[in-house]
């Protein structure tokens, strides 16, 4: 196509934005776009148009491209981006359920695309929110979890962060996670500050583009009448102040350690009592104690982190995804396990021969370990594998924590016995005993009930903010964070 042709496609292109559009001007401008080759540019030149209309003539715009999609899309693609113009148009004009209807239809056609899917979810959330009134729905919360999937570099954007808050507002605030609701809430109306710089401006900079937020009335209205409503501010205001009023504050990284150390000592008491370890950690302890007369290098200790970087395997293929959180999981195994080691050289392996000592110590294992994994799952340090499966499983996959536990719990006890059997050709009441059959029923609800114990009395933010923030990725309130600056001050 030379350079007369664009000029003369240029200047009808022009005409009909300015004028508009009557049946004989489709027939012209199927005539021009022949001089055009390839199918896919005649597309990106009717989206181009379409798109420059002015709102009044939305309706033309939305005709024109669903005119070139009968007349030139050849493929998912070219279905997919017009009916994204559509909605993008639609969504402009404020028509937000016809909208959500050309993103559906976009999004069904991209379905096998998981990257253009993700995207899709973040449009269709946005018109949901705007069509329900900034409510919340089942529908909203499966976009929103599988937009929340994108990469860090695409959530730098302020449009992608800003949507994410605003969802999270309303989601948390469902749930009546106060004190999450506020923090959305707060980072969102910090976003739609005019003066806020996102993240991934460095980087537009170099190619002298410029981040912009994209808000709408609606939204605006929403977030500045959020907190003033009664019910809501009463709720919000009261998760704040529970946080703040909790004895045991900013106990992120301690409760990190001391979960550890406490974990593994209960694990080394229930060892020695001879009526069996945890089923959780029963199918590591079967395997040392095969090995390590054999083997000294499968001490108890490094056969737990063995295993659980094999569960980490697994886990990854049934979750279909890697993030940061699987080796920093499998480090806080080494930890643990070298840990392990630790106090079995310091008590011993041999187990305890009064049987009152063997009730203490079973009893003691118990209590320390159940309060240790109620401890770490609260907070934002990378867990054990057996505890981070379960927290994956569970945020990833939005099944109930507890729910998720017990399958967990059975499904080890099963691997343990059957390792059991293979492998001693029987029972070992010092390896699987009753100690390890109570645990299996009790140790969920023991996990929880601890759980509820922690929250009433301890706040599990990070002490080191920044540090939380950069390398584990984790929200923080900053006006609770300029509040400990000022204290330390």
């Amino acid at each position: 196509m030379n350079k007369f042709d664009m000029t003369k496609i240029e200047e009808f292109e022009k005409r009909i934005i300015e004028n508009g559009m009557t049946e004989a001007d489709f027939v012209e401008y199927e005539t021009l776009l022949r001089r055009v080759h390839d199918n896919f540019l005649k597309l990106q030149h009717c989206y181009h148009t379409a798109y420059s209309f002015p709102i009044k003539r939305t309706d033309q715009a939305v005709a024109l491209i669903e005119w070139c999609l009968e007349k030139f899309s050849d493929d998912w693609y070219g279905t997919y981006a017009s009916l994204l113009y559509i909605g993008m148009i639609r969504e402009r004009n404020c028509q937000y359920q016809l909208a959500y209807d050309a993103y559906l239809r976009a999004n069904e056609a991209c379905k096998d695309h998981e990257h253009y899917h993700k995207y899709m979810a973040g449009n269709l959330m946005w018109v949901l929110l705007h069509i329900d009134n900034f409510t919340y729905s089942k529908h909203l919360e499966e976009y929103y979890d599988t937009f929340n999937t994108i990469s860090d570099f695409d959530k730098a954007f302020s449009d992608n962060e800003f949507r994410l808050c605003v969802a999270e507002t309303v989601i948390f605030s469902h749930y009546s996670k106060g004190e999450e609701a506020y923090r959305a809430y707060e980072k969102a109306m910090y976003i739609s500050n005019p003066n806020y710089v996102s993240r991934i401006q460095g980087v537009l900079d170099r190619h002298r583009a410029k981040d912009v937020l994209h808000n709408t009335k609606e939204c605006r209205n929403y977030l500045l009448h959020f907190s003033s409503k009664s019910k809501r501010k009463k709720h919000l205001s009261k998760g704040l102040q529970d946080s703040r009023k909790k004895p045991i504050r900013r106990f992120g990284e301690a409760a990190y350690i001391l979960g550890i150390i406490m974990c593994s000592l209960g694990v080394c008491l229930s060892a020695k009592s001879g009526f069996g370890v945890s089923h959780v950690v029963a199918p590591a302890y079967v395997l040392s104690s095969f090995l390590e007369p054999i083997a000294p290098f499968f001490t108890f200790g490094n056969t737990e982190y063995i295993v659980q970087g094999v569960l980490l395997i697994l886990l990854a293929a049934f979750m279909k995804r890697v993030t940061l959180s699987y080796p920093l999981s499998l480090v806080t195994a080494v930890i643990y396990g070298v840990t392990l080691d630790l106090w079995r050289m310091l008590f011993g392996t041999n187990i305890a021969e009064e049987l009152y000592l063997r009730i203490i110590l079973m009893l003691l294992g118990a209590l320390l370990t159940g309060f240790s994994i109620a401890m770490m799952l609260r907070s934002y340090m990378p867990q054990q594998a057996y505890d981070f499966a379960v927290k994956e499983i569970s945020v990833v996959k939005k099944v109930n924590m507890n729910k998720v536990k017990w399958i967990y719990d059975i499904c080890s006890l099963f691997v343990a016995l059957a390792l059991m059997l293979i492998l001693f050709h029987g029972f070992d009441l010092s390896l699987i005993g009753i100690g390890t059959l109570v645990l299996a029923v009790i140790n969920a609800p023991m996990i929880t009930l601890f759980g509820k114990i922690l929250d009433k009395f301890v706040d599990f933010s990070p002490l080191f903010p920044r540090f939380a923030s950069r390398i584990f990725k984790v929200d923080v309130d900053q006006s609770s964070d300029s509040e400990n600056q000022a204290q330390q001050s």
